[in-house]
């Protein structure tokens, strides 16, 4: 059975069409990922379904009497309305037969007549059969899985629904909508304001949901983990693909791939066809051949015949190209950092040591201190106590979590030529790389979105060179391609990145090092997301068997890990040293060769420095071999 049906639709605003002919269908049960482009259509396409926006040309089939969950905007609600009481209203309902029965329960047993008892009774059991199909003696079960899923908090459920944060409300709305158990469920970006628990959480609760859901999503981990069916939306229609989105990357791939091959065939095809036309008209023309001149015709018909196959076109992506002139080794040193707000604990005697090319993601759950971090690292915040030192010959490059100006009123164009100086047409040229095309230049800051504010700040950034990246959810506002496009830059980039994210798929391609903020504290993991996923869940495997051992059994596990501990203390300490070592070896290794180039001439004074120069390099096999054996030990 099919739940949604699009065939054929076309809608415009203001005489620009965005949906150019949109065709595709959700069955009953169907997990569907629909992915484009920023700006592309598909809050429209969910505005579509909902009813809440008319359609210009097309047919659309919403299966009758199905219940539709979305979010189309924060809705208001009076003062004083407790986050608890917006939960419940979405199961409002079955809380009033609840009421209800234990009402009727105290009128059975206060009840004195027979026949009135009898009466009451059948009403119970009619009520009572109704509130068992609503699943009712479930109910504060389910509000307790929700709640703590979307970390929906007693602290929370008690404060009052407009104190909330943007975010929180979404959480809560989202919380609403799973309550209420809708046939068909619409997700736009439902990840943006959860943390990583969270997101695992709904990625659990949406492969165990029997309805239909769709969802519009950048978070390509969580695609994966929750679709079996990809629509792609690009320039105006769609495209269906079987599979999850890591499937649908490499279907799109093959699928450019055969049909640049195609093009490239049929470009040949039609170049050997035109030759032929120019031979068959010059040998009419030298032999005075009417022959050829009608195999000339035939053959340009055979060519307008041919039906043309489109050359592939990537989509238009941000053109990002960091510089970084080299730092010190040592880029960033925290010690014994504490911080607390209102004598809520933040930090507590944190230490940090960020070395050059450092690759690290610093992860936590929402309010932990992770931005709190950066803020004492951009001295925007002071510590209570602590030290931080920052290295040498540092160019710090800093995007925040929600981008922010204080001249939202000037055009964008005008803003990046203050900074940098340069001709309009260079500036022009420079903001097209970061898709400011035409008139784009010319919007406020204001006036941009999400997206546009990072990849104008990501514009501003690159022309700085900084040589330490300090991104702070850099992926949120982003669209796939430009992600994918952030993703290369950094990979190229030769400066130190430390950076705060929830996009695990980001995480992985960065990360060489995941700093987790737990407790007040930092717990080290060298690795990307899956090696920290895999530690913490042995850690969580240990942990578990650990309080069903004995009092001497945790002891001797207990000296066992802090062995190892110190080990791998030890061995990174080593790993360090080995490194200045093999720098200080190396430059005396320069030395002793320009020492050479200037003794040409001296025999016994080459000899010796020929023979200080083997000591050097048979020191430096020394360490490098040490240094191997530590690194892969």
């Amino acid at each position: 059975m099919k739940d949604i049906i699009f065939s054929n639709i076309k809608k415009s605003f203001g005489g620009f069409e965005v949906l150019k002919g949109v065709s595709f269908e959700c069955i009953k049960g169907e997990k569907v990922g629909l992915i484009g482009r920023n700006g592309t259509g598909k809050t429209t396409i969910f505005r579509i379904i909902t009813g809440s926006e008319d359609i210009d040309e097309g047919h659309l089939h919403v299966l009758k009497g199905s219940a539709i969950g979305y979010i189309e905007q924060i809705p208001e609600y009076p003062d004083g309305t407790k986050v608890i009481e917006v939960l419940r209203r979405s199961c409002q309902h079955i809380y009033d037969l609840r009421d209800e029965l234990h009402t009727l329960e105290q009128d059975i047993s206060a009840s004195k007549s027979n026949c009135t008892q009898e009466k009451l009774i059948k009403k119970y059991e009619k009520l009572q059969f109704r509130f068992e199909h609503l699943e009712g003696y479930d109910i504060d079960v389910k509000l307790e899985k929700v709640c703590s899923g979307l970390k929906i908090g007693d602290e929370m459920l008690d404060r009052d629904y407009n104190s909330l944060s943007g975010g929180e409300k979404t959480r809560v709305m989202l919380g609403q909508i799973f309550l209420n158990h809708p046939d068909i469920l619409l997700l736009d970006e439902p990840t943006n304001h959860l943390d990583i628990e969270s997101v695992e959480w709904l990625e659990e609760f949406i492969s165990q949901y029997k309805g239909t859901v769709l969802i519009a999503a950048h978070d390509r981990y969580f695609l994966d983990a929750t679709i079996n069916k990809i629509v792609e939306l690009e320039a105006g229609k769609t495209k269906t693909y079987k599979g999850n989105y890591s499937q649908y990357a490499q279907q799109k791939d093959d699928e450019i791939t055969r049909q640049f091959v195609t093009y490239k065939n049929q470009q040949k095809k039609i170049k050997a066809m035109e030759e032929a036309v120019k031979r068959f008209r010059d040998w009419g023309t030298r032999t005075d051949n009417p022959d050829m001149f009608k195999k000339a015709v035939n053959m340009e018909r055979r060519l307008e015949r041919i039906e043309r196959v489109d050359k592939p076109t990537e989509a238009r992506k941000i053109g990002l190209d960091f510089n970084a002139q080299r730092s010190g080794n040592d880029v960033i040193k925290m010690e014994n950092i504490s911080k607390s707000y209102e004598n809520h604990n933040i930090l507590n005697n944190i230490d940090l040591h960020v070395y050059y090319q450092d690759r690290i993601c610093i992860l936590g759950k929402n309010g932990t201190g992770k931005t709190t971090l950066f803020k004492i690292l951009m001295n925007e915040v002071n510590p209570d106590s602590g030290i931080v030192k920052m290295g040498s010959r540092l160019n710090i490059g800093y995007l925040e979590q929600e981008v922010h100006f204080d001249n939202e009123n000037e055009k964008v164009i005008d803003v990046f030529r203050n900074q940098f100086p340069m001709h309009e047409d260079k500036a022009r040229n420079y903001l097209a790389r970061f898709l400011f095309f035409g008139n784009d230049v010319f919007k406020s800051l204001g006036d941009l979105s999400g997206g546009e504010k990072v990849r104008f700040q990501l514009a501003v950034l690159m022309q700085l060179n900084p040589n330490l990246l300090l991104l702070d959810e850099p992926t949120n506002h982003l669209d796939i391609d430009s992600m994918e496009m952030l993703e290369e830059a950094l990979l190229d980039y030769t400066g130190t990145i430390v950076f705060i994210s929830h996009d695990r798929y980001f995480i992985n391609k960065i990360a060489h090092k995941v700093i987790e903020l737990k407790d007040h504290t930092l717990h080290e993991y060298l690795g990307n997301y899956d090696f920290y996923r895999q530690k913490t869940k042995q850690k969580q495997e240990k942990l578990h068997t650990k309080t069903r051992t004995s009092i001497d059994t945790e002891q001797h596990d207990f000296q066992k890990r802090r062995k190892a501990a110190n080990q791998e203390k030890r061995r990174l300490r080593r790993l360090h040293e080995i490194e200045n070592e093999v720098e200080n070896i190396e430059q005396m290794i320069e030395k002793v060769e320009a020492q050479i180039e200037k003794h040409g001439c001296d025999y016994e004074k080459l000899q010796e420095l020929y023979a200080h120069k083997k000591t050097l390099h048979d020191k430096l096999d020394t360490l490098l071999h040490e240094w191997a054996e530590l690194d892969f030990s």
